[in-house]
């Protein structure tokens, strides 16, 4: 009977851990919403679990030929109040101009009782520039030339020598000509504010016509990094790196959050519901978030902090 006894406390304490070790939030960002091809982006993935439990990262991801893992660097497991986490910085580099997302990965996360559970990290959406920022991007290596053979090589000489010859004399001539030219004046650069590139990226997601689709996950999911960069710049903390808790906990001490913290937090966790707990959305929806991020960003922009009016959120 007593060694009965202790056989069922063993698998209710087994069980119970079990239970306490399910308890996982995954998190994924990317440091940049656009690139140019072969810049490198840095993917942030993260999860929270029970204490003694081991996350287990892929050796290949799996992104696809078009992606390409450059460098990553697993973070020490940190102490948490509900457990711990696990993070990992990935540098990738995109080679194709079609690449609308970063797709999603899987991950193995250990329990204390052996037993083993599968985890995926979140695909994020991101958008390719037209031009290359030479001084970030990387370019693959190029094969070796296949073998021509040359027949003549005093005419392929002759060729190439009047060909520079041409071009020499043409560079003259233009140089010449624009000597007499005034020298035009540089253009004055401003750097864009917090608030304005928000709402510039806000415009875009909603010119995409991507709120009338059917990914609308996708949509929130945008939206929330959207409003993570923009509280990130705006306040001056890495937002991106950080969960909607930790958000929440910063925006306790930033100017004039007594007026607009519990709207922004509402709107944050509505978020968090789309993405990581599949909750379900329309179209109306959609633009009603839009409509609200849209109001939040200039209810805290520098200028309106200590003006006095309402803020409207989308519904929980």
């Amino acid at each position: 009977m007593k060694r009965a006894c202790m056989l069922a406390l063993v698998v209710i304490v087994s069980l119970g851990t079990r239970s306490i070790a399910q308890a996982q939030v995954v998190n994924a960002s990317l440091n940049k919403l656009e690139v140019g091809l072969g810049e490198p982006v840095t993917l942030m993935a993260s999860v929270e679990h029970a204490a003694g439990s081991r996350v287990e990262w892929p050796t290949d991801l799996g992104l696809g030929p078009n992606i390409e893992e450059r460098s990553r660097e697993a973070f020490a497991v940190e102490q948490i109040a509900k457990g711990q986490r696990s993070r990992i910085a990935l540098t990738l580099a995109i080679f194709d101009r079609s690449v609308e997302r970063i797709p999603g990965f899987s991950v193995e996360l250990t329990y204390l009782d052996g037993g083993r559970h599968t985890l995926t990290i979140p695909a994020l959406a991101i958008a390719i520039r037209s031009n290359v920022d030479p001084t970030n991007a990387e370019l693959r290596p190029s094969r070796d030339p296949a073998d021509a053979p040359i027949q003549d090589w005093n005419l392929l000489i002759a060729g190439l020598s009047a060909v520079l010859l041409l071009g020499l004399f043409a560079l003259f001539f233009k140089m010449k000509w624009r000597a007499k030219e005034p020298l035009p004046q540089a253009k004055r650069v401003e750097s864009v504010s917090p608030h304005e590139e928000a709402l510039i990226a806000l415009d875009a997601l909603e010119a995409s016509g991507r709120l009338d689709g059917e990914a609308l996950k996708a949509v929130f999911h945008d939206m929330s990094e959207i409003m993570r960069t923009y509280l990130g710049r705006r306040f001056g903390f890495p937002a991106l790196d950080q969960t909607s808790s930790e958000i929440r906990s910063r925006l306790r001490d930033c100017p004039g959050s007594h007026e607009w913290g519990d709207a922004m937090n509402a709107w944050l966790s509505r978020c968090d519901l789309v993405k990581y707990a599949s909750a379900n959305v329309d179209a109306e929806e959609a633009r009603t978030s839009l409509y609200s991020a849209r109001v939040l960003v200039d209810r805290t922009k520098e200028s309106a902090i200590g003006q006095e009016r309402p803020v409207e959120v989308a519904r929980a």
